[in-house]
């Protein structure tokens, strides 16, 4: 699988645009693309020709978006390209959060 690095979406901008392509310059017109979101999605979601994808209001968590494009004669990419997204969630959901909490004194929540 090709990798890129980790897109960290943050807790105030819930969502990504991507755009994307094949390196097929014979019709590209005629270039397709499927996505699969692993940990959401069971099946490949096809986009036709359209080479941009908005995800939005992900669930915290960490998940891998699968991508894969075929060029005119339908060959599909032997390998999708993988990318990692963290959904962050608030800090105060943060397990480390309620580890401090009982730490702090008590004034500083009156």
């Amino acid at each position: 699988m090709n990798s890129t690095g980790t897109i960290s979406i943050p807790v105030d901008r819930p969502y990504i645009r991507l755009k994307f392509a094949l390196s097929s310059y014979l019709e590209p017109h005629k270039n397709r693309y499927a996505y699969r979101l692993e940990g959401i999605d069971e099946d490949w979601h096809y986009l036709g020709a359209h080479t941009e994808l908005n995800v939005s209001r992900l669930p915290p968590g960490k998940y891998r978006l699968l991508v894969k494009g075929a060029d005119f004669r339908n060959n599909w990419t032997v390998e999708p390209l993988a990318i990692d997204i963290h959904a962050r969630d608030f800090f105060y959901k943060q397990p480390w959060f309620y580890l401090l909490v009982p730490a702090c004194p008590s004034w500083l929540f009156t």
